[in-house]
């Protein structure tokens, strides 16, 4: 999910993709150290398999919170595949992104447990 490149921009040598430039995260098959995007909402569940599915290290999220920790199935779904939460920063909804009323946050999942 390069988009317009709001993370790409400041990480010019990271990998992308863009199905709407050729590059379908779908076909990508490499396990990557970090994933960084803002997914599709309607896409979120398929972006987080497919990322368990490639053994990526790290994967961190741009999204409202409810989408990852929201629903039981995204919860089993990280824990069958070895993921755990790492990190979640909550942030103010940007002014020129529709108002929801949902909290968004930057949502870091790691591949293996956590330890304190």
């Amino acid at each position: 999910c390069k988009g317009n490149g709001s993370f790409t921009n400041y990480m010019p040598s990271a990998e992308w993709c863009e199905i709407e430039q050729g590059k379908d995260y779908f076909n990508y098959t490499k396990s990557p150290d970090w994933i960084v995007t803002n997914p599709p909402f309607s896409k979120i569940r398929k972006f987080l398999c497919h990322s368990y599915k490639i053994k990526a290290k790290n994967i961190v999220f741009l999204c409202p919170v409810n989408h990852i920790l929201g629903l039981k199935a995204r919860i089993r779904d990280m824990l069958e595949n070895g993921y755990s939460i790492k990190e979640i920063i909550l942030i103010d909804t940007p002014k020129e992104f529709p108002q929801s009323g949902f909290q968004w946050g930057v949502i870091h999942i790691k591949l293996g447990k956590i330890r304190k």
